[in-house]
């Protein structure tokens, strides 16, 4: 019998929308369905509508992977003002709070929406053990900025690799429910990769008719003389524009020149009501910044690729790129951030033939080195270790998480469990025997020895923990640090050069990326060659 869609759930969630995109209704009936989907539409098109009516007709949680922390508020605010339970637990910055709410969801329930980074996801135990304990109340995964699986770029992000782990974890290899990757663009190599990943058929990948966006004018200029030259004409379209939003893609955070902080200084001392943003940003610093350009009182941002994905903003009208972008996809999708309203935008590149060494220059250290690669893996995973914490690498390409990473998928490292390090981040409040035969284990209360001492793993420990928590028989008495527990299951040596194959063949293919760009906006017709790459 066929799936009839509810007037009533569109009219909750998009008030002003007449209907359901054609693209949006299939990927929809899929869902549904239980069937995995990847779906490609343009920037303000509704991709976020899909699963949100999904959740409400399934009645069913959604549990949404998204990259950007800004971003997980504002949907979560946006939902919550419509009546959805809606959570973004990554705001929580007290630890005893964050841990409450989570052994909530055992005991209550999960919310309609749960808005998760692909790093918590991987390395809080916590989280995917009481996820676990409420598996059969999730009806749909969702992974946003799906592109961010196989572009290995600014916006690449190592553990949207590792999410395929975490959704085992929870609901046991082979028992998941569907699945929705959402992105604008992404070429057929990545299609195919992401499939693979997620098991979702050829027939699974839902594209718009409607990916160009004839509201948006192109402007490629010829590259410019020197560096003084184009800040002139940067300046010259931040007064034609005046008033308006606009984001200027600079792609670069401390170089003293060009770099997100150091534009965001030399144009405010012109009198331009601006600010940066990019991944070495505090959070707080970030959140402000987007609260003020949303609402227009700081309507210039310098900024990395980060800025503005997947964020409603539908009333930003110029995009500037100060620095060549590494694809045609990373282009087009960061000017489709602007007029997402279908009112008149623009975008404007901007480049010197020195910024294009520049972006040469910075594909040439997207991955590691050969040598970077060996002097990782004898200083963070020889051996003699055997945690490894996600967030200890704070960098923009975070490669000791791509190391980690690829070690993990070529065998070399086998992980074992996830949680906190220490026994000592939890008390026990009643005499219990599963306590005190691990607080009896060793002194250090280190999870990793007293798993080796008591021939158990560390996740059999970690489950006890999190569910002593959850039953009120341990409370917290630290802050827990997240680790992923792991032991060598192969030699370094033995993977090595597989490993360094993989990254000589993304630097490569990085490095085709940019130069196609550049060829592109070489010829007579800049955006006719886009459009045609990008399949268009």
């Amino acid at each position: 019998m066929p799936i009839a869609l509810s007037d009533e759930i569109l009219k909750l969630l998009a008030p002003a929308a007449a209907g359901f995109y054609p693209e949006q209704e299939t990927a929809i009936l899929r869902l549904l369905g239980g069937q995995s989907t990847l779906c490609l539409m343009p920037t303000g098109r509704g991709k976020s509508l899909i699963f949100q009516y999904c959740a409400c007709h399934l009645n069913k949680s959604v549990v949404v992977l998204s990259p950007l922390r800004a971003l997980m508020s504002q949907q979560n605010q946006e939902l919550a003002a419509k009546g959805l339970s809606s959570s973004a637990p990554h705001a929580i910055a007290d630890y005893r709070q964050y841990y409450n709410t989570l052994r909530s969801y055992v005991h209550q329930g999960l919310p309609k929406f749960l808005y998760v980074s692909p790093e918590r996801a991987v390395a809080d135990g916590m989280l995917e053990y009481v996820l676990s304990q409420r598996r059969d109340d999730i009806g749909l995964i969702v992974v946003d900025e799906a592109h961010c699986i196989s572009q290995w770029g600014e916006t690449f992000r190592p553990m949207y690799r590792m999410i395929p782990r975490f959704l085992n974890g929870v609901f046991g290899q082979g028992n998941w429910p569907a699945v929705l990757c959402l992105t604008a663009t992404l070429n057929p190599q990545d299609q195919q990769e992401i499939r693979s990943q997620f098991g979702i058929p050829k027939d699974g990948v839902i594209r718009s008719t409607e990916l160009r966006r004839t509201n948006l004018t192109l402007h490629f200029e010829p590259a410019l003389a020197d560096q003084a030259a184009k800040e002139t004409r940067l300046e010259e379209i931040l007064r034609a524009h005046e008033g308006e939003k606009i984001i200027v893609y600079a792609h670069l955070v401390g170089n003293v020149e060009s770099g997100t902080r150091a534009l965001a200084t030399k144009f405010a001392d012109r009198g331009f009501c601006c600010d940066y943003f990019d991944g070495q940003a505090a959070e707080d610093h970030k959140e402000h910044v987007l609260e003020d350009f949303v609402s227009g009182k700081t309507p210039i941002v310098f900024a990395t690729s980060a800025f503005g994905m997947g964020i409603h903003i539908p009333d930003i009208r110029v995009a500037v790129h100060y620095l060549i972008p590494e694809s045609v996809e990373q282009y087009y999708q960061e000017v489709g951030r602007a007029g997402r309203d279908g009112l008149p935008s623009f975008a404007y590149l901007l480049y010197t033939n020195t910024n294009l060494k520049i972006r040469r220059y910075l594909l040439s250290r997207s991955v590691p080195s050969e040598g970077e690669l060996d002097r990782m893996v004898s200083a963070v995973f020889s051996d003699t270790s055997s945690t490894f914490d996600p967030y200890s690498d704070t960098s923009e390409n975070s490669p000791e998480s791509t190391v980690f990473t690829a070690l993990v998928q070529r065998g070399v490292l086998e992980l074992v469990g996830k949680g906190p390090d220490t026994l000592r981040s939890f008390a026990c409040n009643v005499p219990d025997e599963t306590w005190s035969k691990y607080s009896k284990a060793t002194r250090t209360g280190a999870i990793d020895l007293i798993a080796r001492r008591l021939k158990t793993t560390p996740q059999a420990i970690a489950t006890d923990l999190f569910g002593g928590y959850v039953a009120g028989t341990y409370n917290l008495a630290a802050s827990p640090r997240k680790v992923l527990f792991y032991k060598h299951a192969a030699t370094f040596q033995s993977k090595r050069a597989e490993i360094v194959e993989e990254f000589e063949r993304v630097r490569a293919k990085r490095s085709q990326s940019v130069e196609e760009f550049v060829g592109a906006i070489s010829e007579a017709n800049p955006e006719a060659r886009i459009l045609e790459l990008l399949g268009i």
